[in-house]
């Protein structure tokens, strides 16, 4: 005869074993999450001068200001001519130039973006001082 009181302690056993694996993964999944966003936020502080203790939404911010400064910074190359919208967005000009627009956006941003450090490393020992 069949003992199905043993089959079921061993199924449940297993069904339990699985299920804690699980959760177990499950957060060590959301550890190294939480992590990995500590490290993206801590370097955004840093890209952008904030305090340690900036909120998601000051870091929010300055990564739209940021944006927007660089929008600007173009815009102001170029002196409004269309050409200037064609390096922010390359994929908008014609295909034969794209790369040529990619290259000029990669070349402004890398010089828009060492100004920037400079500007951000000045807020960070303000804050610093503020403190």
């Amino acid at each position: 005869m069949t003992d199905y009181l043993a089959k079921a302690r061993e199924l449940h056993a297993v069904k339990r074993a699985a299920a804690e694996e699980a959760a177990i993964q499950d957060l060590a999944s959301h550890l190294r999450e939480a992590d990995e966003r500590a490290d993206r936020h801590a370097a955004l502080r840093q890209k952008h001068g904030l305090h340690p203790a900036a909120s998601p939404r000051e870091i929010a911010d300055a990564e739209i200001a940021h944006e927007r400064a660089f929008g600007s910074f173009v815009v102001s190359r170029y002196g409004g001519r269309a050409e200037g919208a064609q390096v922010l967005c390359p994929e908008s000009a014609p295909e034969h130039l794209r790369d040529y627009f990619q290259k000029r956006r990669d070349r402004l941003l890398k010089e828009f973006s060492e100004a920037y450090a400079g500007q951000a490393a000045t807020r960070l020992a303000e804050s610093r001082r503020a403190a």
